[in-house]
């Protein structure tokens, strides 16, 4: 080897030396995987820093430490709605991580496949809310159309609903109504209203005549 070759080698020497005790001194530099994060409602996000730290196996884990104090909505187990953070630290460094709860879900709506109403009744009155099966971590508003029911007139008519929660997720549904003819009962009789089950494994509601429940 000659004196040119020896000081390269020499040079290259010193120059590794010296990145090597500098990355030692100043140790693997601290980025996140991901600055953000979106998280759906209604879910926990309780991440390990493995998750969330790049190149987490450069680092001393003696060194790192995450700080989650994402609180949890009152009488829930999931945070609500909202923006909060996550902060992950390295010695003296640290950095954030913003979380983002959203509820990007629809309402699940589920109807019976038909509904016996008496001719001749106030739909204004009649409570079909009770009769659907709504599930939503929201708060709901319901719609009924019920304007091609023709009341005067037996047979089965449509009706639309639409569920909406409040962060505006909606589902829109159709179902069917049928106008029955009202029956001749006695005095100590009443119609009411019956969920039966299917043979599809629905439900619908049927009209019945019983006797009242204070009768003698």
């Amino acid at each position: 080897m000659n004196k040119k070759q020896i000081m390269i080698a020499v040079g290259a020497v010193v120059m590794i030396g010296v990145g090597a005790t500098a990355y030692a001194l100043s140790g693997p530099k601290l980025e996140l995987k991901t600055n953000k994060v979106n998280v759906e409602y209604g879910t926990t996000y309780t991440p390990k820093l493995k998750d969330i730290v790049k190149d987490y196996k450069d680092f001393n884990k003696d060194d790192l430490e995450i700080i989650n104090k994402i609180p949890n909505e009152k009488d829930k187990t999931y945070p609500a709605v909202g923006k909060y953070s996550i902060t992950v630290k390295y010695k003296k460094k640290s950095l954030k991580q913003s979380v983002i709860v959203k509820d990007t879900k629809a309402p699940e709506v589920v109807l019976p496949a038909d509904i016996e109403i008496l001719q001749g009744t106030d739909l204004t009155t009649f409570d079909f809310k009770s009769l659907m099966n709504i599930s939503d971590l929201s708060e709901t508003s319901i719609e009924i159309d019920t304007s091609k029911i023709d009341m005067n007139t037996a047979g089965q008519y449509d009706i639309n609903v639409t569920v909406k929660d409040k962060y505006n997720n909606e589902s829109k549904k159709t179902g069917k109504v049928t106008i029955v003819a009202k029956p001749v009962i006695s005095n100590n009789e009443e119609v009411v209203h019956e969920t039966v089950k299917n043979k599809d494994g629905t439900t619908s509601v049927k009209t019945k005549v019983q006797k009242k429940q204070n009768s003698n």
